[in-house]
């Protein structure tokens, strides 16, 4: 794929920066990578959570809308040091399958997670009405979760 130069040239700065100071790449890739560990790892337990149940419970409702607080937070952290990330290198990541994926599993994984909001909304207001919604949509936050690690890890060893 070609990239503009524009592009290209926008961040350069910004690559030079990333390229030349250890402390600059450690800290964007620390960001990135707690943002994943908190974010996806509270997601996955509140889809465990989700998936585990038989009904609908008050207390499950709660649970779940506390997790989003923490999960939607470092969601967004992920995918602003993502941009970071890949503005380090632009002209290798644009041409990657990988990167590709990654950007694929990371825009499904935000349509369900509000697709999974709704669901829980529904949930809270009219009890287990919105209950088959919420299941699909953690079973699929658990497995687009998951494939968006896969894909973290295809770009980490391919490049």
């Amino acid at each position: 794929m070609t990239i503009p130069g524009a592009l290209v040239t926008f961040v350069q700065p910004w690559a030079t920066l990333y390229g030349n100071s250890q402390p600059v790449s450690l800290g964007v890739v620390f960001l990135h990578l707690s943002g994943v560990m908190v974010g996806g790892g509270r997601a996955i337990a509140a889809d465990a959570d989700v998936l585990g149940a038989i009904i609908p419970d008050r207390a499950l409702v709660d649970r779940l809308g506390r997790a989003h607080r923490v999960v939607i937070p470092a969601f967004l952290l992920t995918a602003m040091t993502g941009l970071l990330l890949a503005a380090a290198d632009v002209e290798t990541f644009a041409g990657s399958s990988a990167f590709l994926l990654k950007l694929t599993s990371v825009g499904l994984l935000s349509f369900n997670g509000l697709l999974l909001w709704t669901a829980e909304r529904r949930l809270a207001r009219d009890g287990s009405a919105g209950w088959g919604l919420t299941r699909f949509a953690a079973a699929a936050s658990l497995a687009l979760w998951l494939l968006t690690l896969l894909a973290g890890c295809w770009l980490r060893v391919a490049g």
